[in-house]
Parts: structure tokens; C-alpha cells; sequence
């Protein structure tokens, strides 16, 4: 029989306006994948604690919508945005993702569905030392009641928005040819639920650390569904920005911007349209929303591999801006992934003005694809003048300084505590940074070893030849000279870090994001319905 899991960290929830819709168990089937916010920067201890208030608020950025919803006639599985918004144009241009690896966060994914099959897809499950959660979470279901099998529903429908193979009754996603990541997540416990293993490191599955791993698997793209505290911190999309990388997150279902990332530079938040460019009545709106993009009258396939066309949620606008990204990087290589955003952004319904509805507007894509990207600047979009205007961008500064804890940080591949991020992985820096020399001012920034000098090298450099004649006084004036200069140097280099680490100590938690945290610590957060609002209670055991 399910259980009811103590704080349901990862619960999941059908929106739907009726009946909830049928979701077939996934063990059924034997082709099926299961599949503080800063932290403890050198000293601080608030980042776990924070994990331990935060994850009784996790939910879906959207989710289905299916009340009744009619059935597709068998061969009809195209999506109505795929001519309205001309992506049959740009297949036929022979614009597919390819060359482009896009990673999502989902418990799970059926990979026996039959619009995933023929598509790229590696699933990546979580740590050895996390995985007995999943058996757990099997029989478990949330306070809403929704079970587990239903949220690997959820990410096969997210997945199929990105991959979706198309043809012979199958669904079509906007970049069938890109690589995709599915990166597991738990589904239904905390760190304090007695199906959580002891040896399991919450960074590492939760937040920004499923992002991290997909950076060491070579995603270009990250597309968030999830809200709570499964969305990353501050520092750790800092991290992203810095490394060249997109992150787009669903903004929320509750008429609210409720993703915690949206507003950070960089992020692009996404709000549902519905057909004919239109904001639907029900999705996020606010400041903090870049462009909207398709999320109501969805072509579905339910777990019993239905298809239904009353799909709707920000789950669903997220992945399909992912992968129209991953078209323009196909057409465009040589631009970075913030000037293909801006271009993004530029091409969309507003004209380049925002709205408190749209963002920027519905995403355009052949206006994007036909657009130059490389007119735009290098900078993370809404960078600088946003909700957290900081032109020095601190976080950014903290990371060169190698202030953040390694696991704080979900273990980046190129970043180390005290060390900072390597000089070689870097893509991106705030002019600030390029201008004061940010980069390479860790206490051990030679660790990465770009450009240290080996010990012979050292030996040879002390030791110059002397052209005839030279007098020798002469050479150790000189050298005595330099060696007061360097002393100098290292002295003041010294200084600078200890004054930067003392402004610093005031930071005693997360930096601050928009939106701010609206939510108690037991109350969970449901993304679809606004009525469906509620003040959870403690869960009961077993």
C-alpha cells in the first residue's frame, strides 16, 4: 500500500481542472527508466539548514491539465504550434538540434514511449549512495496524492517537448536530432524522511547539482520544470553564466512567478501562450518573466499511451524553448548562447518591450533562426539593471575568490574551493572582473596550473645569463630591486583578498534572489490551479 513520505520534498501534482489522468506504473514496463541554497562557505553552516526548511516546498513548474480531455484521432499527433509558430519551416530547412546536448531534471522517463522511440537519450541516474530513494519512492505518494509513476509521466511528456520523434501518430518535439540528458532527481523525500539514505549527499541530487553533473556530460542547455528547492542557487547559475552555458527554468503555473531563479541574470523564465501569440489565464505573469512560449492545448501522450490535446503547464513552455535554442545554436555556432538569448528575446511578440503577461513575448522561431545572433552583446540576459542590480555581480567575484564551498557549490567540474573557477573553462566575465583581474586572485589559483612555471623553469629564471662584461653589483642591485617590487606586489594582492573576504563575512545565508522566498517551511507550493493553495500539515509515517 503507498505511504504518505515525512516532508515530501520532491512531491509532485497532477494540475488537473477535472479528473486526474490515468499514468501507468512504470515498472510495468520492462524498456522503462526509472529514472544555503548557498551553503557552507568555508565556515557556514547554512546551507544544509536552509535544504531542511526549503524542501517541504518542492512542486512542478507545470503540469498537466487534462480534465477529460478528448482523444487525438490516431495519425494526428503534431502539435498546433508546430506550423503556427513555423517549426515544419525549419525541419524542412533541415534545423533539428543536432550538434546540441540539452539536460532536464526529472525523477524519471519512459523511454518505452513510443514518440521517444529512435531518440538520443541518456538517462543519468543519481549516486550509487541515493539510489535505494527510488525503490522507496515507488510506493510512496504525496500529500495531492499523486504517486510516483505519475511524476515519471511528467518528465517522459517534458522530454517528448524536446526529442519527440513526430511521424506515424507520434508526437513531435521542436529538436528531435539534440542530444538529451535526463538527470534523475528524488521524488517524495527529504533528507530528514526515513527512506533517505544516510550516505546520500542532498547537494548532489537537489538544487543546482543535477546541473552540475550534466555540465561534466557536456550540456549546453539546462531546461528546469521543477520548482522549489530543486532550482539552482545564485552562485551555482553564476557558475553557468560564467561557463557560457543556457538555463531556463518554467516560471510557474499560479498567475505568480514562482520559479526562485527567475530575475538572476542569465535566466530565462518561461510563462505559457496558448494559440494565436495569447497569455493564457492561469500561467505566471510578473516582473521577472523573459518570453512565453507554447503551454496550453498540448498534444499529450498519457501513460497508457493515449493522446489527449488538452495539455497545459510551464513544465511543457520550458523544454520548448530549450530546444528552439539548440536550433538557433545549429544555424548560428559561432554565437554564444547569451547573444542567441538576447536574439531570442528581440524576435519575440513584444518587439523588444516587456510585459508583465508575455516578458518579451511568444517566442518567435523562424524570426529568431533568421536573425543574426552575433549583433547582440555577450551578456547574460537582463544583465546588468535587474531585480538583484548589482553591476559588480559579487557572486562572480566570490566564485574567482574560491569563497564557495565545493559542496555548497554541488561539485562543479571546473571550480575548487580557494582556487576559484579555471581561467580556461571561463566563457564569460563582467567587465568589472576583466578590469580588475578577478580571475587568477585565488590564494590558490595556481592550482590549476595555467601558466605555473615548473621547477626548472624556476631554476633558470633565478639564475639569467649574464651578457660580458655585465657588472656584477650591477645585477645584484637589480635583482635585489626586484625582489622588493614582487614583495610589494604579493603584499598588496594579499591585502585586497583579505578586505574582499572581510566585506564578505555579512553574508551570513543565500544571496538574495528575485522573487524572494514567499513560502513557509511546510507549506506546499501547487503550481496550477491558484485555488489549489494550501497550507500543508505535518505528514504522517509509514
Amino acid at each position: 500500500m503507498a505511504s504518505r513520505v515525512g516532508g515530501v520534498a520532491a512531491a509532485y501534482f497532477m494540475l488537473a481542472r477535472g479528473e486526474r489522468t490515468p499514468v501507468m506504473r512504470v515498472e510495468d514496463s520492462p524498456t522503462d527508466v526509472t529514472a544555503s541554497r548557498y551553503g557552507t562557505a568555508r565556515g557556514r553552516t547554512v546551507g544544509r539548514r536552509i535544504w531542511g526548511a526549503l524542501l517541504a516546498a518542492v512542486t512542478m513548474a507545470g503540469s498537466i491539465v487534462i480534465p477529460l480531455a478528448p482523444s487525438v484521432a490516431a495519425g494526428d499527433a503534431s502539435p498546433w504550434f508546430d506550423d503556427e509558430l513555423g517549426y515544419v519551416k525549419l525541419r524542412d530547412q533541415g534545423l533539428d538540434g543536432s550538434g546540441v546536448t540539452i539536460a532536464i531534471a526529472e525523477t524519471g522517463v519512459d523511454l518505452n514511449s513510443p514518440d521517444l522511440k529512435g531518440a538520443d537519450i541518456e538517462f543519468v541516474p543519481m549516486p550509487d549512495e541515493c539510489l535505494p530513494m527510488r525503490e522507496a519512492s515507488k510506493s510512496a505518494v504525496d500529500l495531492d496524492g499523486a504517486t510516483y509513476q505519475e511524476s515519471v509521466a511528467h518528465g517522459t511528456q517534458v522530454a517528448t517537448m524536446i526529442v519527440g520523434q513526430g511521424g506515424n501518430g507520434r508526437i513531435q518535439g521542436v529538436a528531435p536530432k539534440a542530444k538529451l540528458l535526463v538527470m534523475e532527481q528524488p521524488f517524495a523525500l527529504t533528507p530528514s524522511s526515513s527512506g533517505w539514505p544516510s550516505d546520500c549527499d542532498e547537494m548532489v541530487v537537489l538544487g543546482g547539482g543535477r546541473m552540475m553533473e550534466a555540465e561534466k556530460r557536456g550540456a549546453d542547455i539546462m531546461s528546469m520544470s521543477r520548482l522549489g528547492p530543486t532550482q539552482p542557487s545564485s552562485y551555482q547559475n553564476a557558475y553557468w553564466q560564467m561557463r557560457g552555458k543556457a538555463l531556463i527554468t518554467g516560471a510557474g503555473n499560479d498567475r505568480n512567478v514562482s520559479a526562485e531563479s527567475a530575475g538572476l541574470p542569465g535566466v530565462v523564465s518561461v510563462t505559457a501562450s496558448k494559440p494565436g501569440a495569447a497569455a493564457t489565464n492561469w500561467a505566471a505573469a510578473g516582473e521577472g518573466l523573459t518570453v512565453a512560449a507554447p503551454g496550453e492545448k498540448l498534444t499529450l501522450r498519457e501513460a497508457d499511451g493515449k493522446l489527449v490535446s488538452n495539455g497545459a503547464g510551464t513544465s511543457f513552455s520550458s523544454p520548448i524553448v530549450a530546444g528552439t535554442l539548440a536550433l538557433g545554436h545549429q544555424k548560428w555556432p559561432d554565437a554564444t548562447y547569451h547573444q542567441l538569448i538576447h536574439s531570442l528575446t528581440e524576435t519575440a511578440s513584444n518587439g523588444g518591450r516587456q510585459s508583465s503577461e508575455l516578458g518579451f513575448g511568444v517566442i518567435d522561431p523562424v524570426a529568431f533562426i533568421d536573425n543574426d545572433p552575433m549583433q547582440y552583446p555577450d551578456e547574460p540576459i537582463t544583465y546588468p539593471g535587474t531585480a538583484n542590480d548589482d553591476p559588480q555581480w559579487d557572486v562572480v567575484r566570490e566564485l574567482c575568490d574560491g569563497f564557495a564551498d565545493e559542496s555548497t557549490m554541488a561539485y562543479p567540474e571546473h571550480y575548487k574551493v580557494d582556487a576559484g573557477v579555471d581561467p580556461e573553462a571561463v566563457r564569460w566575465l563582467p567587465q568589472v572582473a576583466k578590469d580588475e583581474g578577478w580571475l587568477g586572485m585565488a590564494p590558490n589559483a595556481g592550482e590549476w596550473g595555467n601558466g605555473s612555471d615548473t621547477s626548472s623553469d624556476k631554476e633558470t629564471a633565478a639564475t639569467p645569463t649574464q651578457p660580458a662584461g655585465f657588472p656584477t653589483l650591477a645585477v645584484v642591485a637589480i635583482a635585489a630591486g626586484a625582489i622588493v617590487v614582487l614583495a610589494l606586489i604579493v603584499v598588496l594582492v594579499l591585502i585586497i583578498v583579505l578586505t574582499r573576504r572581510k566585506n564578505r563575512t555579512a553574508h551570513a545565508g543565500p544571496p538574495q534572489q528575485y522573487p524572494p522566498q514567499q513560502f513557509a517551511p511546510n507549506q506546499q507550493r501547487y503550481c496550477g490551479d491558484p485555488n489549489q493553495q494550501r497550507q500543508e500539515s505535518q505528514p504522517k509515517q509509514g
